[in-house]
């Protein structure tokens, strides 16, 4: 299993902290692609005798804008089974001296791995993912949050929810909720007027931002909407 290095040589050192980052191929992110993205970009510089090494499913050519000039870029694009078996292969031939995954998915063979689960919804909300996906995402899930050293989550929900479904150790969870990015910010008055009449908006409304789910739950949001109107309720 040939790999193409986007450097002449991978850089040695001490340290080797390998970051997952295959989901900067997906050209379409979402909350999970993202989360990454913003990671990588926003993470502080390596410690002296340490190296960031950065995996990744795609060609060479194609290095991601949230790489810097001192990570090791790895290409190793696989058609299938990316992590299992191409990544997995790289952490037996070359292992770093600890791995993160920003998505779930723990590699069979891995070194000293921290690993973020974002949510269990396909446990708390079935009826929203085909079995199929329901017993992938189960099974991986569950593999990779006792395979790993320890186990980021976002929330105290899922946080929950890992240890009420899977029986994890509550210390083997860190609650690291998401940031919140620059753009993300009040706006001047006339900038938000200007905004409205370019997209035809009322004075009032609300914005649910994700994809559009059974388990987002906007069924919900609308019934609300509905009873504060119908109570008079600003």
């Amino acid at each position: 299993m040939p790999d193409i290095p986007c450097r002449p040589r991978l850089v040695p050192a001490p340290r080797v902290v390998g970051i997952d980052a295959s989901r900067l191929a997906v050209t379409d992110r979402t909350g999970t692609e993202t989360y990454t993205a913003r990671l990588l970009r926003h993470r502080p510089p390596a410690e002296p005798g340490e190296t960031t090494r950065l995996y990744l499913n795609a060609p060479c050519g194609t290095v991601p804008a949230e790489a810097i000039s001192g990570d090791d870029l790895v290409a190793m694009p696989f058609p299938r089974l990316w992590t299992h078996g191409r990544l997995s292969w790289e952490m037996a031939r070359r292992p770093p001296t600890v791995l993160f995954v920003p998505a779930h998915v723990v590699p069979i063979v891995h070194p000293a791995t921290v690993v973020t689960v974002h949510d269990l919804g396909y446990l708390v909300e079935p009826a929203a993912h085909p079995a199929v996906d329901r017993r992938r995402l189960d099974w991986t899930t569950r593999w990779s949050a006792r395979a790993a050293r320890r186990v980021i989550v976002p929330s105290e929900a899922t946080r929950r929810d890992l240890v009420r479904f899977y029986a994890l150790p509550e210390a083997k969870i860190r609650v690291i909720h998401h940031g919140v990015g620059p753009e993300f910010r009040p706006v001047a008055p006339s900038d938000a007027v200007a905004t409205r009449a370019r997209l035809g908006l009322p004075d009032r409304f609300v914005l649910a931002v994700g994809t559009v789910q059974p388990r987002k739950n906007l069924n919900r949001l609308a019934v609300a909407l509905r009873s504060l109107a119908a109570a008079g309720l600003p």
